[in-house]
């Protein structure tokens, strides 16, 4: 009986996390929306300025609820990696680091998440400063670190972990 009300306590709360987060993110798609609150950026808004507005509204917003805001660091970080913007990434994917790194309700899944995308960000970075590739390397060695851990996900970071340290080590 135990078991199951710490499930359904934790099943509440994960659907309390995932609507902040879609709230959020249909308020970042509504800042292209020139009537949104009379100060949108209007519908010639790029991709870029919309997160670049989300990223701003992120960082004084949701201080209370520091998971919801780990996961929105994810995917503001993901989004930016994918539009070629790793230094933008690398700030995300950091914050989300350590939110959940300060957070005792993390699970080892998520913080593997959080290093293996930051090291990732990092590679991208395509600098020929060593200090970079150093920072990459070590995040993926904090993967592999962290499946000494068990975690109900599996491992399904280990094999790009390892594969990403031996490129970060050959530039």
């Amino acid at each position: 009986a135990k078991r199951a009300g710490n499930e359904r306590d934790i099943a509440r709360l994960e659907e309390k996390k995932a609507k902040r987060i879609n709230e959020f993110l249909q308020q970042m798609i509504a800042e292209s929306d020139v009537n949104w609150y009379n100060h949108g950026t209007g519908p010639e808004a790029t991709a870029v300025d919309i997160l670049n507005a989300a990223s701003d509204r992120l960082e004084s917003d949701l201080q209370d609820e520091p998971a919801v805001k780990a996961e929105l660091h994810m995917t503001i970080g993901n989004t930016y990696l994918a539009l070629g913007r790793a230094e933008k990434a690398v700030h995300h994917f950091a914050a989300s680091l350590l939110l959940r790194r300060q957070s005792s309700a993390a699970d080892n899944h998520a913080l593997m998440e959080s290093e293996y995308y930051l090291a990732g960000a990092y590679l991208h970075l395509s600098s020929s400063d060593t200090s970079v590739m150093d920072s990459a390397e070590r995040y993926y060695k904090g993967v592999i670190d962290n499946l000494s851990r068990p975690t109900e996900r599996g491992d399904i970071y280990l094999p790009y972990a390892y594969q990403e340290i031996g490129r970060a080590s050959c530039r």
